[in-house]
């Protein structure tokens, strides 16, 4: 789950991971202070965001990586 980390940065770049982040102009920022003031790119991010990341990944071929 990524706002205003990188998602290229720090994220995983392979089959077995997701990338669960909302495209907003101003993210990735990087800073540890919002200059927005809201964390929108945080709080823009819904538990059913974060639900179709999980099930497209146990849904996947790639399952019996996970279970390692």
């Amino acid at each position: 789950i990524f706002g205003p980390s990188h998602h290229l940065r720090w994220g995983y770049a392979d089959t077995i991971h997701k990338i669960v982040r909302k495209e907003l102009p101003c993210s990735p920022c990087e800073k540890s202070r919002c200059s927005r003031g809201d964390f929108l790119c945080l709080k823009s991010l819904a538990v059913d965001d974060v639900y179709a990341a999980i099930t497209e990944l146990l849904g996947s071929k790639n399952y019996s990586l996970l279970k390692n």
